[in-house]
């Protein structure tokens, strides 16, 4: 899908703002039919306050600026979007994704999965059993003793676990459950037996120790636990660094380029937002579709991330789990119009959307060439 002439597309209220309960674009109007299924609050490019302030679910959009977005009792589905930004699930079971930058993201009461996406990040679950996956970068997973966080990601030479609150101080044991599974665990009483879980690790492979260093705030022993205690969450979804996918994809992108003679395509880190946003909404709501679940085109979402357009395009495509960036761009080039996408000659920057949807992978190319 490509477009032109789309740099005068409105890019919304050019201001920073605060939402509460019903308040939306500066109108009292009820959120709670706003949206067939779930209530919608978007940001700006700008520093942004979105509050959710009913038990109804919301999806809640930060895009660009470092913004504070909280939910409240529902279901809720946050994104964060570029710049650092401070996100809160509350109460209810909510999906968090922190999107680009370093941000602060806690999921509060509830079984949460929380998504720290490109940057240094800080994760915590909350009061439940809660699933943590870091993504890029350098994150620090927050622990505390009221819940259980399953870490899907764990890197022991970049990431690092926290004790926080009455867990500061506290003996603490780090034991593998089997070949892939790691226990954090500490006393509930403050005896000698390590009977309460704070973490477990999944999907690690190392060495049980570097673990144990990478503690912050509480006293590591690794002397094997009583029982070990099993993932309680079955068939966790597989996860990736995305940084480490847009550089593939922009690597195999311009190969492509340089055998048809082409200048390479610049890394744009709005673009990549825009397709950080449709990858997001293709997997939350299984679809895949150049329209958004919203009715946004690639256009819209271009601009709402305040990109100033002339001319753009968008390619998508959902593979299987074992797939790759290699496979996504093997497909595009062995179709036609995805293929016309990715050796146009004017089109001058790139950014990239990857995202996991059960058993699929989403991709998302996102093209344009700036206005003058």
């Amino acid at each position: 899908m490509s477009f032109a002439g789309l740099g005068k597309w409105r890019l919304g209220i050019m201001c920073d703002r605060s939402f509460s309960g019903s308040l939306f674009f500066g109108k009292q109007i009820d959120l709670k039919n706003w949206r067939l299924n779930m209530a919608r609050l978007d940001g700006t490019t700008l520093n942004d306050e979105l509050i959710w302030s009913s038990a109804e679910p919301v999806e809640i959009y930060g895009y660009a600026g470092n913004d504070t977005l909280w939910g409240d009792a529902g279901d809720d589905f946050i994104n964060g979007g570029a710049g650092s930004d401070v996100l809160l699930g509350d109460p209810g079971n909510d999906a968090i994704n922190g999107g680009r930058d370093d941000d602060y993201i806690e999921g509060g009461f509830g079984a949460d999965i929380v998504f720290g996406g490109k940057g240094n990040d800080y994760l915590i679950g909350g009061g439940d059993t809660d699933t943590l996956i870091g993504g890029g970068g350098s994150d620090t997973f927050g622990l505390t003793s009221n819940g259980v966080a399953i870490i899907r990601d764990f890197d022991a030479a970049s990431d690092f676990l926290e004790l926080l609150d009455d867990l500061t101080g506290s003996r603490v044991l780090v034991a593998r459950n089997d070949s892939n599974s790691v226990g954090v665990y500490a006393s509930s009483n403050g005896g000698s037996s390590f009977d309460k879980v704070l973490a477990l690790l999944t999907n690690f492979t190392g060495d049980v120790g570097s673990v144990s260093a990478k503690l912050i705030g509480g006293n590591a022993t690794g002397s094997p636990p009583q029982t070990p205690i099993q993932d309680p969450i079955q068939n966790p979804p597989p996860t990736s660094d995305t940084d480490k996918f847009d550089a593939e994809l922009l690597q195999l992108t311009n190969a492509e380029r340089s055998k048809a003679g082409l200048s390479p395509l610049r890394f744009s880190n709005q673009l990549d937002q825009a397709a950080d946003l449709h990858a997001d909404d293709m997997a939350r709501n299984h679809f895949s579709s150049h329209t958004g679940s919203d009715g946004s085109n690639i256009g819209d979402r271009i601009a709402r991330v305040g990109y100033q357009v002339s001319s753009g395009g968008e390619n998508i495509n959902s593979q299987s789990p074992t797939s790759s960036a290699a496979n996504a761009v093997g497909w595009w080039m062995n179709s036609p119009g995805h293929r016309a996408n990715i050796l146009n000659p004017n089109f001058t920057e790139i950014g990239f959307g990857y995202s996991l949807d059960g058993n699929l992978h989403r991709f998302v190319q996102v093209f344009a060439t700036p206005s003058s």
